[in-house]
């Protein structure tokens, strides 16, 4: 992945955050802001939710301060009596990844089929909402498989995540939330496998 395409992930990435707010169960919302990264970048971002019983459609994107515009949409169904699972998200280039599955309440598993570009692997996530933890395992079309742990920290109100990939090779990642409640400015970091850091400020449009 360029360098490019990986700060557009991560600018989606907080933008979804930001996006992601408790709202009403049915209703619409529009965000927008502008957001600064820690290498001095600018922009603005908008965003709009739709809320249904069952279903939540998502449009996101980022205008960077050299006019050009990239977007993220996402949209997502539930079915609580079957526990079918449907999820569908477009990135800024255009590449489309869906995920077809169930949830089981009875274990916290969900279980589904993420197809991409690239072909289709099947994943398997359990929760132990105790200790705010997840565990998903990933078996690709050859058989191999990788896990992926994350971890809440309410230390730093992100999530600490450690992947072990098909040859026992481990790496691990670290996000950070902070808020500041008089500007509504939200401050999202991450710290990558080899220490390296970046971080992003969202705040958002104000009434006047």
């Amino acid at each position: 992945m360029n360098r490019t395409s990986m700060t557009l992930n991560f600018l989606a990435g907080a933008v979804a955050l930001a996006l992601a707010a408790p709202a009403a169960d049915a209703g619409e919302r529009t965000r927008s802001g502008s957001y600064k990264t820690d290498k001095g970048r600018t922009g603005t971002y908008q965003g709009h939710v739709e809320r249904a019983p069952g279903s939540v459609k998502r449009e996101g994107s980022i205008t960077t301060e050299n006019g050009r515009t990239y977007s993220r949409s996402s949209s997502s169904t539930y079915d609580k009596d079957t526990g079918a699972v449907n999820r569908s998200v477009t990135g800024p280039g255009g590449k489309t990844r869906t995920a077809t599955g169930t949830y089981d309440k009875a274990t916290s598993t969900y279980d589904r089929t993420i197809t991409g570009p690239k072909g289709s692997v099947q994943a398997t996530t359990t929760y132990d909402k105790a200790n705010k933890a997840a565990t998903t395992t990933y078996t690709g079309q050859d058989g191999r498989t990788a896990t992926s742990t994350s971890t809440y920290n309410p230390a730093t109100r992100g999530f600490d995540t450690t992947v072990t990939g098909p040859g026992g090779n481990t790496a691990t990642r670290s996000t950070s939330n902070t808020y500041n409640p008089e500007t509504g400015t939200l401050t999202h970091g991450v710290t990558g496998p080899k220490g390296n850091t970046r971080a992003v400020e969202l705040t958002p449009d104000r009434p006047q």
